[in-house]
């Protein structure tokens, strides 16, 4: 509305314990941040289920833990820089969701693509302006998630400085890429769910919680 802007407004009463809705997270990572880091040990680093110490070892890093052998191999394919998640408190999160995203969109070329036709930082659609029975509802939902309020205002200006050179690390980086993924960590840190030592976000949670 132009009052209160963004947000989910019921059209009946909601009664305690009613379902609203159920979602899949679109991104997800597993942070050592916080009071009690071995918690990350109860979580696979690359599906972020738990079961709880009943977990297989990374091979490439004591930081890491996954929920099965093959769930393993999945993360070291998608992210090579695997080892150096866990490398800096505040910015552990980011090979994952860099990996995410390339899945959701297909490659980096896709990546570098969607970078130069969405205007992430002005734009202003909600999960409510999208056909989610589409093939592409990942990248619409994507779309989404991105128009988030966004962490850059109120970050730590050494964490923004170490979300930049690990992006720029990375093979291939360009500004558009490092840009654009640095509004993804502070779009993800500011509006993730973080119940545990597991990060997930989702658009319509999100923006449900935006409406409070």
């Amino acid at each position: 509305t132009a009052k209160f802007g963004r947000g989910i407004y019921a059209t009946r009463n909601l009664n305690p314990g009613d379902i609203i809705a159920i979602e899949e997270a679109l991104l997800k990572a597993v942070s050592i941040q916080g009071e009690q880091p071995a918690k990350n040990y109860n979580y696979c680093c690359h599906c972020v289920k738990t079961n709880m110490l009943n977990l297989t070892p990374c091979t490439k890093s004591a930081s890491l833990m996954f929920c099965s052998p093959s769930c393993r191999e999945i993360a070291y394919k998608k992210m090579p820089n695997l080892s150096n998640i866990f490398t800096k408190p505040g910015t552990n999160n980011f090979d994952k969701l860099y990996a995410d995203i390339e899945e959701i969109l297909g490659s980096r070329d896709e990546v570098l693509k969607f970078i130069k036709e969405f205007d992430y930082k002005n734009s202003k659609v909600t999960i409510f302006d999208f056909d989610l029975s589409q093939p592409d509802y990942h990248k619409n939902l994507l779309k989404c998630f991105l128009t988030f309020t966004n962490i850059d205002d109120i970050a730590n200006p050494r964490y923004l400085k170490d979300i930049k050179s690990i992006i720029e690390s990375r093979e291939g980086s360009n500004k558009e890429m490092s840009d654009f993924m640095k509004h993804v960590a502070g779009v993800f840190d500011f509006n993730a769910f973080t119940p545990t030592s597991a990060s997930f976000s989702t658009t319509f949670g999100g923006l449900l919680n935006h409406s409070c």
